[in-house]
């Protein structure tokens, strides 16, 4: 069990954001929206409750590096949550959740949650 909730005043979010000019113009709004009450944002170095990690697949390299990601923050966090969507997400699911159980695959049709990212957030937490 993670030891965070919406009932705490503060849960940190880092972002990871890979390649194209899309992923970081629909990264923007999301952070901005989210209360300060209950969400901080903080530097993807540090440790947060939450990863959001936006990927591309422009070529295998790019592929390559979210993957390299996404293992180390789950050695490192393993009780940490990870939003993951963005190109790689939505080709390579099945790799993605098969080593990791505090994912969760936001697929490119269903991208319009991430922008709702707060009452998703909201939800995951409620869960502990």
């Amino acid at each position: 069990m993670n030891n965070f909730s919406c009932n705490e005043p503060i849960n940190k979010i880092a972002f990871y954001i890979f390649c194209c000019k899309l992923n970081h113009i629909e990264s923007e709004p999301i952070a901005s929206h989210l209360d300060p009450n209950l969400f901080k944002i903080v530097n993807n170095k540090t440790k947060a409750d939450i990863f959001i990690i936006n990927s591309c697949t422009v070529n295998s390299k790019s592929d390559q590096k979210a993957r390299r990601l996404i293992q180390s923050l789950l050695k490192k966090y393993p009780k940490s949550y990870f939003l993951i969507t963005g190109c790689y997400a939505q080709l390579n699911p099945k790799e993605i959740l098969q080593n990791c159980n505090n994912c969760i695959i936001i697929p490119q049709t269903k991208k319009n949650r991430v922008l709702n990212l707060e009452n998703l957030l909201k939800n995951i937490l409620s869960l502990n």
